[in-house]
């Protein structure tokens, strides 16, 4: 099918392009004095490195003292690899539920076969981009500041992209199993062509008789998965402890024999693919979590938007609101949970991964709100095509600035406060399982 082929085309273009924009914002920017308006609030502190914002699993980067709201490759890197990751991704979603309707259309149990084989894709993708990464970077028989920034932004990003597109995919085949039908959006729209699909004037486009029908236990059913996929992050982060704590003994051991030996270079040292199967699957669960739940949320608002007639884009726009107070309220619990000494730094990252996710949750709602209030402005007009990206440009043009000059900095020297906590905690944490092992391995002589 020409479409599938296209679609996954586009996907692959965004994912080369995400690549080299990463890597030319990473050799072309730099400097010693942030290009922003924005002001660390502690010129002074000198932090460890910045981990990414899935608490950086493996610990790569760990000495990358550069990375902090200070420097302004740092921050353009971060800023441009999210907007571009997230493209990637939904173009990535776009180019599978493609993929998902085609094969469902021959053999219904087809519609789950997406989810592996988009794993497999995506593993494929980062594999070669790893490839030539490396290559690149031990071109030159070191590991400089400005490839070390854009190896870590390139290997997160590639697995928000991974995540996010499997994340849909769960979620989209949860829905399939409860309505035994696919939908154009996790939201509940059916493929155009359906009823609902089709062009009504924005006012006069109301949700009744237009939506299938889903009941309470609908809506139980898909928020069950979604607590299952919270749960499946609490077990794949203890996963993704035991392997960063093998690999941080490996690397305490290559630091001391690298000094014993007097020294040499910082080589580039990419993620195992066991280790970076880890990530991608508990980014996976923990957007598979916001989707459904962004899923169940819409379900139920669905109930009240057909008693009192209203709109697509009110009904968005009520299901943003309740899932951004409801997602708040959630959050503020979380984090006095992880701030308890009670909790163990284990648990405190699965806590703080939940967190991201309701994160993201808020995201797509608002997403959600948004484009639907574009579709009803272009409505009518000619080309709606080319005025929905005119849209598209104004919201970026509006929002990204704040978000590269404000959100970034911010969110990356609050990393760094964070880290010094965390690592700490961890650190306690790993050298007491350490000091257990050997009179555990005693105990079993015995």
């Amino acid at each position: 099918d020409a479409q599938i082929w296209a679609g996954l085309l586009h996907s692959f273009v965004w994912f080369g392009l995400m690549q080299a924009l990463i890597l030319a914002v990473a050799q072309l920017d730099g400097g010693p004095v942030p290009r922003t308006p924005y002001t660390p609030m502690n010129n002074n502190v000198h932090a460890p490195p910045t981990p990414n914002h899935h608490d950086n699993i493996g610990g790569d980067h760990d000495e990358a003292a550069h990375h902090s709201a200070q420097n302004p490759m740092c921050i353009n890197c971060k800023a441009l690899g999210g907007l571009t990751a997230h493209m990637a991704g939904f173009a990535s979603i776009h180019a599978w539920t493609h993929v998902q309707h085609a094969w469902s259309h021959e053999v219904p149990l087809l519609a789950f076969a997406t989810i592996p084989c988009a794993g497999l894709y995506f593993a494929f993708m980062i594999k070669v981009a790893g490839l030539v990464r490396k290559a690149k970077i031990e071109r030159d028989g070191s590991f400089s500041e400005d490839e070390e920034v854009w190896a870590e932004v390139a290997e997160e990003n590639e697995n928000d992209v991974a995540g996010l597109c499997l994340a849909y995919l769960i979620a989209s085949s949860a829905a399939f199993t409860i309505t035994h039908e696919l939908h154009e959006g996790v939201t509940g729209r059916r493929r155009p062509g359906s009823v609902h699909g089709e062009h009504v004037a924005g006012h006069e486009r109301r949700l009744h008789g237009v939506e299938e029908h889903h009941g309470l236990v609908d809506i139980l059913w898909i928020a069950g998965v979604g607590a299952g996929m919270a749960i499946l992050v609490v077990v794949v982060v203890h996963v993704a402890w035991a392997l960063e704590s093998a690999k941080r003994r490996k690397k305490l051991e290559i630091s001391r024999q690298r000094t014993e030996s007097g020294g040499g270079e910082h080589l580039y040292q990419p993620p195992g693919g066991v280790e970076r199967a880890v990530q991608v699957c508990q980014i996976s669960c923990s957007f598979a979590f916001a989707w459904c739940s962004l899923l169940a949320c819409h379900w139920g608002v669905h109930i009240f938007a057909e008693i009192y007639q209203w709109t697509d884009i009110w009904a968005k726009v009520v299901m943003a609101m309740i899932v951004s107070a409801g997602s708040f309220l959630v959050i503020s619990a979380f984090d006095k949970l992880a701030d308890l000494e009670t909790t163990s730094a284990k648990v405190d990252r699965a806590i703080h991964t939940l967190i991201y996710a309701l994160g993201v949750l808020i995201g797509f709602s608002w997403e959600h709100a948004f484009d639907s209030g574009v579709e009803d402005i272009v409505q009518g007009k000619d080309h709606p095509a080319l005025w929905k990206a005119a849209g598209c440009v104004i919201l970026v043009a509006i929002v990204f600035p704040a978000y590269r000059w404000y959100i970034v900095p911010i969110m990356l020297e609050l990393q760094e406060t964070h880290h010094h906590t965390q690592r700490a905690a961890e650190q306690k944490e790993m050298a007491k399982e350490q000091e257990q092992e050997p009179n555990n391995a005693g105990a079993n002589n015995a």
